[in-house]
Protein backbone atom coordinates (compact mmCIF):
# COMPACT_ATOMS: atom_id res chain seq x y z
CA UNK A 1 0.00 0.00 0.00
CA UNK A 2 2.88 2.38 0.75
CA UNK A 3 4.23 1.82 -2.79
CA UNK A 4 0.87 2.92 -4.21
CA UNK A 5 0.96 6.10 -2.09
CA UNK A 6 4.48 6.87 -3.34
CA UNK A 7 3.46 6.38 -6.98
CA UNK A 8 0.43 8.63 -6.58
CA UNK A 9 2.53 11.33 -4.87
CA UNK A 10 5.02 11.29 -7.76
CA UNK A 11 2.17 11.52 -10.32
CA UNK A 12 0.56 14.39 -8.41
CA UNK A 13 3.86 16.26 -8.13
CA UNK A 14 4.47 15.82 -11.87
CA UNK A 15 0.95 17.02 -12.62
CA UNK A 16 1.44 20.03 -10.37
CA UNK A 17 4.67 21.15 -12.04
CA UNK A 18 3.82 20.41 -15.65
CA UNK A 19 0.12 20.23 -16.34
CA UNK A 20 -1.67 22.38 -13.83
CA UNK A 21 0.15 25.72 -13.99
CA UNK A 22 0.57 25.51 -10.22
CA UNK A 23 -3.09 25.59 -9.12
CA UNK A 24 -3.50 23.79 -5.81
CA UNK A 25 -5.34 24.15 -2.51
CA UNK A 26 -5.61 22.89 1.04
CA UNK A 27 -8.91 21.85 2.59
CA UNK A 28 -9.94 21.51 6.22
CA UNK A 29 -13.31 20.29 7.47
CA UNK A 30 -15.22 19.10 10.52
CA UNK A 31 -18.47 17.22 10.80
CA UNK A 32 -20.64 14.88 12.81
CA UNK A 33 -19.98 11.17 12.27
CA UNK A 34 -22.48 8.35 12.45
CA UNK A 35 -21.86 4.61 12.30
CA UNK A 36 -24.29 2.24 10.55
CA UNK A 37 -24.55 -1.55 10.77
CA UNK A 38 -22.08 -3.98 12.28
CA UNK A 39 -20.36 -4.23 15.64
CA UNK A 40 -19.38 -0.57 15.85
CA UNK A 41 -23.00 0.63 15.99
CA UNK A 42 -22.55 0.26 19.75
CA UNK A 43 -20.43 3.43 19.49
CA UNK A 44 -21.89 6.90 19.04
CA UNK A 45 -20.15 9.29 16.68
CA UNK A 46 -18.81 12.50 18.13
CA UNK A 47 -16.70 14.27 15.51
CA UNK A 48 -14.83 13.89 12.24
CA UNK A 49 -11.98 16.30 11.50
CA UNK A 50 -9.45 16.32 8.72
CA UNK A 51 -7.72 17.99 5.87
CA UNK A 52 -6.03 17.46 2.56
CA UNK A 53 -3.81 18.85 -0.14
CA UNK A 54 -5.01 18.84 -3.77
CA UNK A 55 -3.52 19.83 -7.09
CA UNK A 56 -5.19 20.34 -10.42
CA UNK A 57 -4.47 17.57 -12.91
CA UNK A 58 -6.61 18.94 -15.75
CA UNK A 59 -9.26 21.64 -15.95
CA UNK A 60 -11.84 20.66 -13.26
CA UNK A 61 -10.15 17.45 -12.12
CA UNK A 62 -8.00 17.40 -8.96
CA UNK A 63 -5.99 14.74 -7.18
CA UNK A 64 -4.63 14.75 -3.69
CA UNK A 65 -3.94 13.20 -0.34
CA UNK A 66 -6.04 13.61 2.79
CA UNK A 67 -6.29 12.35 6.33
CA UNK A 68 -9.38 12.33 8.50
CA UNK A 69 -9.92 11.30 12.08
CA UNK A 70 -13.23 10.04 13.52
CA UNK A 71 -13.86 9.82 17.24
CA UNK A 72 -16.58 7.57 18.68
CA UNK A 73 -17.61 6.88 22.28
CA UNK A 74 -19.59 3.98 23.69
CA UNK A 75 -22.48 5.06 25.91
CA UNK A 76 -22.14 4.53 29.69
CA UNK A 77 -18.61 3.08 29.46
CA UNK A 78 -15.05 4.27 29.10
CA UNK A 79 -14.78 2.56 25.71
CA UNK A 80 -13.75 4.70 22.75
CA UNK A 81 -12.87 4.30 19.11
CA UNK A 82 -10.61 6.49 16.99
CA UNK A 83 -10.46 5.88 13.24
CA UNK A 84 -7.48 7.21 11.27
CA UNK A 85 -8.23 7.49 7.55
CA UNK A 86 -5.37 8.43 5.19
CA UNK A 87 -6.62 8.46 1.58
CA UNK A 88 -5.78 9.19 -2.03
CA UNK A 89 -8.54 11.42 -3.45
CA UNK A 90 -9.78 12.37 -6.89
CA UNK A 91 -12.14 15.37 -7.15
CA UNK A 92 -14.20 16.64 -10.03
CA UNK A 93 -15.65 20.16 -9.75
CA UNK A 94 -18.90 20.65 -11.68
CA UNK A 95 -19.61 24.37 -12.16
CA UNK A 96 -23.24 25.22 -11.35
CA UNK A 97 -22.86 28.98 -11.68
CA UNK A 98 -20.22 31.64 -11.16
CA UNK A 99 -20.22 31.22 -7.36
CA UNK A 100 -21.21 27.58 -6.77
CA UNK A 101 -19.62 24.26 -7.76
CA UNK A 102 -20.83 20.75 -7.06
CA UNK A 103 -17.77 18.68 -6.14
CA UNK A 104 -17.74 14.89 -6.41
CA UNK A 105 -14.97 12.96 -4.69
CA UNK A 106 -13.88 9.34 -4.85
CA UNK A 107 -11.09 8.11 -2.60
CA UNK A 108 -9.36 5.02 -1.34
CA UNK A 109 -6.95 4.30 1.45
CA UNK A 110 -6.09 2.10 4.39
CA UNK A 111 -7.74 2.91 7.73
CA UNK A 112 -6.71 2.14 11.29
CA UNK A 113 -9.32 1.65 14.04
CA UNK A 114 -7.96 2.14 17.56
CA UNK A 115 -10.23 0.48 20.16
CA UNK A 116 -9.68 1.33 23.80
CA UNK A 117 -11.39 0.86 27.15
CA UNK A 118 -9.82 2.48 30.22
CA UNK A 119 -11.97 0.43 32.58
CA UNK A 120 -10.33 -2.84 31.42
CA UNK A 121 -6.99 -1.34 30.41
CA UNK A 122 -7.65 -2.59 26.87
CA UNK A 123 -6.19 -1.24 23.65
CA UNK A 124 -6.09 -2.80 20.20
CA UNK A 125 -5.78 -1.61 16.60
CA UNK A 126 -7.61 -3.10 13.63
CA UNK A 127 -6.92 -2.06 10.04
CA UNK A 128 -8.42 -2.44 6.60
CA UNK A 129 -9.14 -1.00 3.16
CA UNK A 130 -11.24 2.18 3.08
CA UNK A 131 -13.27 3.56 0.15
CA UNK A 132 -15.06 6.90 0.15
CA UNK A 133 -17.68 8.76 -1.85
CA UNK A 134 -18.34 12.41 -1.07
CA UNK A 135 -20.38 15.31 -2.40
CA UNK A 136 -19.65 18.94 -1.61
CA UNK A 137 -21.48 22.15 -2.38
CA UNK A 138 -18.69 24.68 -2.79
CA UNK A 139 -19.30 28.41 -2.43
CA UNK A 140 -16.51 30.28 -4.23
CA UNK A 141 -15.38 33.69 -3.04
CA UNK A 142 -13.01 36.24 -4.54
CA UNK A 143 -10.79 35.88 -1.49
CA UNK A 144 -8.32 33.16 -0.62
CA UNK A 145 -11.00 31.08 1.16
CA UNK A 146 -13.85 29.06 -0.37
CA UNK A 147 -16.41 27.32 1.86
CA UNK A 148 -18.34 24.07 1.44
CA UNK A 149 -20.99 21.81 2.92
CA UNK A 150 -20.26 18.11 2.59
CA UNK A 151 -21.78 14.69 2.95
CA UNK A 152 -19.52 11.64 2.83
CA UNK A 153 -19.83 7.89 3.04
CA UNK A 154 -16.91 5.68 4.12
CA UNK A 155 -16.85 1.91 3.81
CA UNK A 156 -14.07 0.15 5.71
CA UNK A 157 -13.45 -3.56 5.26
CA UNK A 158 -11.17 -4.77 8.06
CA UNK A 159 -8.43 -7.32 7.56
CA UNK A 160 -9.12 -10.80 8.91
CA UNK A 161 -7.96 -11.20 12.48
CA UNK A 162 -8.47 -14.50 14.35
CA UNK A 163 -8.99 -12.71 17.69
CA UNK A 164 -11.46 -10.03 16.57
CA UNK A 165 -12.64 -10.01 12.97
CA UNK A 166 -13.23 -13.68 12.17
CA UNK A 167 -16.88 -13.01 11.39
CA UNK A 168 -17.93 -10.84 8.43
CA UNK A 169 -20.21 -8.88 10.78
CA UNK A 170 -17.17 -7.44 12.57
CA UNK A 171 -15.20 -6.68 9.41
CA UNK A 172 -17.59 -4.18 7.76
CA UNK A 173 -17.71 -0.58 8.99
CA UNK A 174 -20.12 1.91 7.38
CA UNK A 175 -19.72 5.59 8.29
CA UNK A 176 -21.50 8.75 7.22
CA UNK A 177 -20.49 12.29 8.02
CA UNK A 178 -22.03 15.70 7.35
CA UNK A 179 -20.35 19.02 8.05
CA UNK A 180 -18.61 22.21 6.94
CA UNK A 181 -15.23 22.89 5.41
CA UNK A 182 -12.93 25.51 3.97
CA UNK A 183 -10.62 25.49 0.95
CA UNK A 184 -7.53 27.64 1.15
CA UNK A 185 -6.50 28.54 -2.40
CA UNK A 186 -2.83 28.89 -3.12
CA UNK A 187 -2.90 30.53 -6.56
Amino acid sequence: MIKIYKIVVVILLFANTGLSQGEHFFSFDAGLSQNHKGFYTLYSGIINIGGGYYIRIIRHFYGGLSIHLDYFKRTNTTAGLIIYQPKINFNYDIPVNRRIDLVTILAGGYSFLRNSNKEYNYRETQAGFNSLAEIQILWKTRDKFDFYLFGRYDYIYLDRNEDFTRLEYYRKVNLTCFGLGVRIKNN
